[in-house]
């Protein structure tokens, strides 16, 4: 086993990326894991070795499924050790600075593997991980872009609670993105506590909105799939969406948002020019989200989309004939691939996509998926006709 500590033995930029080309990981996991932990003195971060023990033993645990993705050694970067502390030289501060201005990167970035040390709590006022400022703000980095650790398209659970044990590392519940604003006074991390009280208003808050412009404006994939996200948190997440210009695939698969999730999701996507793959099959959208995305779609939002999925939800006639009248007017000019099936669409709502079908404005539409809906056979035959006419195929 091969591990390097930034700031101890040192691994260089060109030694990770070397790292990374030979190894066999296809969803951009780096071999570098950047580790999130408290003070447990104020001396001293650990010095009984509490925390070493934790990231030693998880190392030993997880070695061999990162050895299967090719990745024989990586670096662990641990800020103690990787920015000068106290006290420092002038030279030594200008160097501090320069390390801590890049820090938030180390956490948000989508390829770093970001383990979380919140066992326990710190001897001085018996504050815990989730109590301390500093955590709370690695940590909300941590959830924003990399995939979910409950999602098959990863290379590996990309962030582990070593202060959980066994299958509990990985699978904690993934809270909602947090706002630009979510460390200033009176939003959620407002009222965390931190060593230096200057530090919240003077570095954290304001390098955590500016990382939420910089990471989610750059982002192009986001993977959310399989999280158990509710209403709630789509509706969080629509706070965000905006931010995401350059946005090309959005993945809320098999989670549980109904009607209002959809709302709000509908409500955000006309910043999101760039998106070519939506996917938001297994929830619980209805005919009252569907619709609210019909108009969304009428008002030019995802004219670029070429791939959605909406299959094994509740869409039902009314929502599909909103979602195919707006189609019908070139909502979705590019559409390739629209997965539909096992929701509750009937001859009505079929007969509707099948004469949008029909036009020019679905000219790209190549498959169309309708399995396992409540369909006729006279109205399977008119939506074959519609698709046939242009080569297009339809599975019942």
């Amino acid at each position: 086993m091969h591990m390097r500590t930034a700031g101890a033995a040192g691994s260089t930029v060109d030694e990770l990326r070397a790292i990374h080309k030979a190894s066999k990981c296809k969803y951009g996991a780096l071999p570098v894991i950047a580790l999130s932990h408290f003070w447990r003195t104020k001396e001293h971060p650990d010095p009984d070795g509490e925390t070493l023990e934790l990231v030693i033993g998880s190392l030993e645990r997880r070695w061999e499924e990162f050895q299967s993705k090719g990745v024989t050694d990586l670096g662990i970067i641990v800020d103690w050790c990787a920015l000068w502390q106290t006290p420092r030289t002038p030279e030594q501060d200008v160097a501090f600075k320069a390390g801590l201005k890049g820090i938030n990167q180390w956490y948000a970035h989508r390829g770093t593997t970001v383990w979380l040390v919140t066992a326990g709590a710190d001897r001085v006022k018996g504050l815990s991980y989730w109590d301390k400022g500093w955590t709370s703000f690695e940590f909300a980095l941590a959830m924003l872009i990399k995939p979910a650790n409950s999602s098959s398209l990863k290379d590996w659970a990309q962030v582990v609670d070593l202060g959980k044990s066994e299958l509990a590392q990985t699978e904690f519940a993934r809270p909602a993105l947090s706002e630009p604003l979510a460390f200033f006074g009176g939003h959620t991390y407002g009222a965390k506590t931190y060593t230096n009280g200057a530090d919240r208003d003077n570095i954290v808050a304001p390098k955590f909105r500016e990382t939420m412009f910089e990471v989610m404006g750059g982002v192009c994939e986001l993977n959310f799939n399989k999280l158990k996200w509710g209403d709630a948190e789509v509706e969080a997440l629509a706070v965000v969406l905006p931010l995401c210009r350059q946005l090309s695939k959005l993945q809320l698969a098999l989670n549980s948002f109904g009607d209002a999730g959809m709302i709000a999701l509908s409500s955000a996507m006309g910043a999101m020019a760039q998106l070519q793959e939506l996917d938001l099959n297994g929830n619980q959208i209805g005919d009252t989200g569907m619709q609210a995305f019909a108009t969304a779609l009428a008002g030019g939002a995802l004219a670029s989309v070429t791939e959605l999925r909406l299959y094994d939800n509740q869409i039902g006639d009314q929502g599909m004939i909103k979602f195919s009248e707006a189609c019908a007017g070139g909502a979705m000019p590019q559409l390739r691939d629209l997965l539909l099936y096992k929701n509750k669409i009937g001859d009505a709502g079929v007969e509707a996509l099948a004469k949008a079908a029909a036009t020019g404005a679905m000219a790209h539409l190549n498959d169309l998926y309708l399995n396992n809906n409540p369909v006729s056979d006279k109205t399977k035959g008119t939506m074959r006709t519609a698709m046939s006419k242009r080569s297009g195929q339809v599975h019942f």
